[in-house]
């Protein structure tokens, strides 16, 4: 549970840039380097998009994406998968 509230922080803590974010945003600068999105396939439900689309159009073009099931705290639900899907894009990228 410590890890769970210390996350919560964590998450909290990384919108402190919003700011600066949104500038970046509006300036139309995107991530360039080799960059892995996972998430928990049973997080944000139905959506009226798709999240890859989004994320590939707003910031990340060239993204890795790996779906894993789980939820929002897919790291925790399914290590395992995370795991293999951090492996294999890191010997794609090396």
């Amino acid at each position: 549970m410590v890890s769970r509230t210390f996350a919560f922080a964590e998450d909290y803590r990384a919108g402190l840039d919003l700011a600066h974010d949104l500038k970046d945003f509006q300036e139309g600068k995107k991530i360039t380097c080799p960059a892995l999105v996972i998430w928990g396939k049973d997080f944000l439900g139905s959506l009226k998009e798709d999240p890859v689309s989004v994320w590939r159009r707003s910031f990340i073009p060239e993204c890795t994406v790996a779906e894993v099931p789980g939820g929002h705290f897919v790291a925790e639900e399914n290590p395992v998968q995370v795991l293999a899907a951090l492996r294999e894009f890191l010997l794609q990228v090396n």
